[in-house]
């Protein structure tokens, strides 16, 4: 099951089994870019990212920042 959440020419896939071969045992998130094939030649994006998941079980949440960087 994959979950999408578009914004802004930008699409979050969520895939709250994973996505891999660990099928139930992880949380997989996509950071998609619907028009990337259009930007111009040597063009840098930049994404900046914070991530928190919440265990409602047993209260050990996490927190996660980060960052990424590519170029067309």
């Amino acid at each position: 099951m994959c979950v999408l959440i578009c914004f802004q020419r930008r699409a979050l896939l969520v895939y709250p089994k994973g996505n891999s071969t660990e099928k139930g045992k992880s949380l997989s998130i996509y950071l998609k870019m619907e028009d990337f094939e259009t930007l111009p030649c040597g063009r840098t994006t930049y994404a900046e990212y914070m991530l928190r998941v919440k265990d409602q079980l047993f209260g050990k949440h996490i927190e996660k920042k980060g960052q990424f960087t590519t170029s067309a």
